[in-house]
């Protein structure tokens, strides 16, 4: 029987390592890292066009149930309140924008999504517009839930977050 280098067990005992489940209300990096990817894969269309595709609504007009998938349940509450106040009144409430990109009229490219200085931060940087010469950064906050890491919070800068424009903080 060949024995098989070292390398290549510290290879394995690594991927089983990262492969095992881990407690809910941990909050690994990657864990949250996954999170907020996912939360721009599934909404990035809304860059592409004004109408949503196939009738499937945008981000911040999707139920308080697929808003869960990726958000603490106190922050999704807040957006379907703020989004039912802009249906009562017919016009913009707390939230003015939209929370993935900090702006009314996107048009970013180049986003990389990594684990930030602490366990519970995930990072987003961006060029927001070809004009601009330098790059955004979001801090998404986390919280360990029993369905895994959402986000509390993202922080567009020192000043401004979106649990601050919903007046949960």
């Amino acid at each position: 029987m060949k024995r098989l280098p070292w390398s290549c067990l510290s290879l394995i005992v690594l991927v089983v390592f990262y492969a095992a489940p881990l407690p809910a209300a941990s909050l690994p990096g990657d864990d949250g890292v996954r999170v907020v990817a996912s939360l721009y894969r599934d909404f990035a269309w809304e860059l592409l066009t004004n109408e949503p595709l196939g009738g499937e609504p945008g981000f911040i007009d999707q139920p308080q149930s697929v808003l869960e998938r990726y958000l603490a349940p106190s922050l999704a509450a807040a957006i379907v309140e703020d989004r039912a106040c802009v249906e009562r009144t017919g016009e913009a409430c707390r939230m003015d924008f939209m929370p993935l990109w900090n702006s009314q009229d996107p048009s970013p490219s180049d986003l990389k999504v990594r684990v930030g200085a602490k366990k519970s931060e995930v990072l987003v940087e961006f060029w927001p517009s070809p004009a601009d010469e330098e790059t955004v950064t979001f801090r998404f906050i986390m919280v360990g839930t029993d369905a895994g890491p959402r986000v509390r919070d993202i922080v567009y800068d020192e000043e401004w977050s979106l649990r601050k424009a919903l007046a949960l903080d």
